[in-house]
């Protein structure tokens, strides 16, 4: 357990100081101050024990950054928590003298709350701190593009109804000169007359589903018949809470959530050896299929429940190349390189207990078309008082099985879309103004498909971006697979449960407009 973190000048003397855990001021005041009186400049060792607790530093230039720790502690874990939380001094204060960190301590003492919680490490990177303490909303920014969209359609709209006034105008004033050359009855001629615009006719339903097919009286094309897949609905509240923030909608509780922020995640039961691969990934496409960018990130964790299980090594597939691949410092890198397992560097020591330990992770980027593993694009095409939507979508990694596939197109505002062709079943959420394409599974058997909609819509055609996709898979991208955990003492294969998961979640998986 982290009892406290604290950045100390040379002399010892604290800057800022942060507990995590109940602990009077008096006590950890005599903590911090033992500290200088402990520490040995000439040792190589970064870490010093006392009776009851344990202190592990790490010099910063002129400053140390510094945790106190109780002895029963996971001294790894610590260790990658002093790391993380020295990245977080520069990053914050700007530079490492005295002043700087003085004057950003507040800054400072907020990221650290982000990587403890109640004594415990957080799984958080620098990054994802950064995120954090910034209050970056990637739901926000969507919804301030949403806004704008709406906003110019909302003008196009206003303009088109200005001129259709006028005209009607014109043709009022074109009659009253024709009554009024009539003879008899005076010469004031016909009054002018104004007719309102007729409001464009709105569906009260908001579910479709794909049979049978929506009629449209302005479309005579015959529909086509798709897959009839029926996907199960797991959304999440997070853009409506956006829209109640602004004073958009209502702030009440909402019972069904229409957007989740990533897939159902499968539970599994841990066994006394448990593993998870981890993936994420984010890319960027344009309206035309182009791959602006794409990254993909993974890690591995081990995490023992059962401390007579705690000296083992894990066999993996042989890795692919052209992955970044890191190992946890205390994990034997030249094994890992040269035989594909992972293993502690002491073999006599164990793994933590009942903490999953990331071990390994992984990266790659690409700009290369054919690395994404679904390729989805989005053709409006605008007619004279209609616009035809095509999306299409395809699976480029055959070995992967996505499931519960959703991609999000915006509407814009006071429209529904009619959809005449669908594979899969879809949604129309006038709330959000967002038409929800559902695919249950995406295979080598089921890799192509499309969806197709009209809308009496004239606007400009970037309201339809950006396009979302969510996934799940249980087929990691990059192939890491664990083939046996093994014990160290034996070699013999050992049981253990896993969990493999391939997310994309809200907002890093977009068909942006270019």
């Amino acid at each position: 357990v982290v009892i406290s973190a604290a950045v100390c000048s040379k002399s010892g003397q604290p800057l800022v100081a942060r507990q995590f855990v109940d602990i009077s001021r008096s006590r950890i005041e005599g903590l911090l101050s033992a500290f200088p009186k402990l520490m040995d400049a000439d040792s190589e060792h970064t870490f010093v024990e006392t009776e009851n607790v344990r202190y592990l530093y790490q010099p910063l230039e002129s400053v140390y950054m510094l945790i106190i720790t109780n002895k029963s502690s996971n001294i790894i874990e610590d260790l990658d928590t002093l790391h993380l939380m020295a990245k977080l001094v520069p990053s914050y204060c700007g530079s490492l003298d005295e002043r700087a960190i003085t004057r950003n301590a507040y800054e400072l003492v907020f990221a650290l709350d982000e990587v403890i919680s109640a004594g415990h490490k957080e799984k958080v990177s620098v990054s994802r701190i950064k995120t954090l303490t910034e209050m970056d909303s990637h739901e926000e920014k969507i919804h301030e593009i949403v806004e704008r969209n709406k906003q110019r359609g909302a003008t196009e709209t206003a303009k088109l109804k200005s001129k259709e006034i006028e005209a009607q105008k014109k043709m009022a004033r074109t009659g009253s000169s024709g009554m009024g050359s009539m003879g008899g009855y005076g010469g004031g001629g016909s009054g002018s007359y104004t007719r309102e615009p007729t409001a464009i006719p709105q569906r009260q339903e908001t579910s479709y589903s794909s049979s049978p097919k929506a009629s449209s009286a302005r479309s005579s094309r015959p529909a086509k018949k798709g897959m009839q897949l029926k996907a199960k609905s797991s959304q999440s509240n997070d853009y409506l809470k956006a829209l109640a923030d602004i004073g958009e909608i209502s702030d009440e509780p909402i019972t069904n959530d229409p957007y989740d922020d990533a897939p159902a995640v499968e539970q599994v039961k841990k066994k006394d050896i448990h593993v998870e691969i981890d993936e994420s990934i984010s890319v960027v496409l344009t309206q035309d299929a182009a791959l602006e960018s794409m990254e993909l990130k993974g890690e591995l964790r081990v995490e023992i429940l059962n401390p007579a299980f705690s000296h083992v090594f894990l066999a993996l597939a042989k890795t692919n190349k052209k992955f970044q691949f890191r190992t946890h410092p205390n994990i034997n890198k030249m094994r890992f390189n040269k035989e594909s397992s992972i293993a502690l560097k002491d073999t006599s020591k164990a793994f933590p207990l009942r903490t999953p330990l990331g071990v390994l992770k992984w990266r790659y980027t690409s700009n290369d078309e054919a690395d994404l593993p679904l390729n989805v694009t989005c053709w409006p095409t605008p007619g004279k008082d209609m616009t035809t939507v095509n999306l299409e979508y395809e699976l480029l990694q055959e070995h992967l099985d996505l499931q519960n596939v959703e991609i999000c197109v915006p509407i814009p505002q006071g429209h529904t879309p009619v959809v005449e062709q669908a594979d899969g079943s879809y949604e129309f959420d006038s709330a959000y103004g967002v038409l929800v394409w559902r695919l249950t599974v995406v295979d080598k058997d089921n890799a192509n498909g499309s969806l197709e909609f009209i809308l009496p819509y004239t606007g400009t055609t970037s309201s339809f971006f950006p396009v979302d996709i969510r996934f799940a898979s249980t087929t990691p991208y990059s192939g890491v697979t664990v083939n046996s955990v093994n014990s160290v003492e034996d070699n013999s294969p050992l049981d253990y449960s896993s969990h493999i998961q391939l997310a994309s979640n809200n907002g890093e998986y977009q068909v942006q407009f270019q």
